[in-house]
């Protein structure tokens, strides 16, 4: 079964250097073709070296979330046509590799056994949830509560903002159909979407998508100590955008209902 790896990816100073050349020789063994979108502020070196690589890279017409997502996904399906058993696993760069460098035999097994799904929900396992920063994990953990009840998940709450899913090129084409009204949109949009159009979801924990953003500033963590460095993570700006996407999930959500999408479940 051939895998499509779609990413996106943010990364001004190139930090990621070293984790990505770790993990060249995985990407290049497991997937046929890797798709990634690049921000406007990505350092011109890092996509040197993405293309140097034959990583096919494509620059995001801005900084939204949203449109970064989108072009991504459009740039991968427009490139060529898709056997019926390919596989598309939409996922930040800065995730994957992290997941490669870290926990590289479960991320094989998750693709291996994807066959029989057309859809595949990469949350977050407990432990992994709960190494993000507590910003991160209160205001998430609303999310996932409201969004788990939309799809009828009303007894025990899932990870629905994990924002990795492993998905046939039929159902990412639909996504491109949606009309966001929030710059976060996509997080909310596309599992409640995809769960929705699915005739096989499946939903599975991993430990591979545990907070990588430490990856990218181990100099800093050195120095400082991590419990310092982690307090940039607590500020007022960080909570504010962090509460920000709940009125995004909120906003998306009443779309979602005026277009009927919700009825169904």
């Amino acid at each position: 079964m051939p895998f499509i790896l779609v990413s996106t990816y943010h990364d001004p100073l190139f930090r990621l250097e070293e984790v990505i050349k770790q993990s060249l020789p995985f990407l290049k063994t497991h997937f046929k073709k890797i798709f990634i979108c690049y921000t406007p502020l990505t350092s011109s070196n890092a996509v040197e070296f993405l293309k140097k690589n034959n990583i096919t890279a494509q620059i995001s017409p801005n900084l939204t979330q949203v449109d970064t997502y989108n072009t991504s996904l459009k740039f991968a399906l427009e490139y060529e046509q898709y056997s019926s058993d390919t596989k598309l696993l939409s996922i930040d760069f800065d995730r994957v590799v992290h997941w490669i460098t870290h926990y590289p035999n479960e991320l094989l097994n998750v693709l291996h056994q994807s066959s029989q799904f057309d859809f595949v929900h990469l949350a977050r396992t407990p432990r992994a949830f709960n190494t993000h920063p507590n910003t991160q994990r209160a205001t998430e953990q609303i999310i996932n509560d409201l969004c788990s009840a939309v799809i009828g998940f009303k007894e025990k709450s899932i990870d629905m903002v994990s924002v990795c899913f492993l998905m046939t090129p039929s159902l990412a084409k639909e996504l491109l159909q949606i009309t966001h009204h929030s710059p976060s949109g996509i997080y909310y949009t596309w599992p409640i979407y995809l769960w929705k159009k699915s005739s096989t979801p499946k939903y599975v924990e991993v430990e591979g998508l545990e907070w990588e953003t430490p990856d990218q500033y181990q100099p800093e963590i050195i120095k400082q100590g991590h419990e310092q460095w982690l307090k940039r993570f607590q500020s007022f700006d960080e909570w504010n955008k962090r509460v920000q996407f709940i009125k995004d999930c909120v906003e998306e959500i009443i779309h979602l209902a005026e277009w009927k999408i919700l009825d169904t479940f």
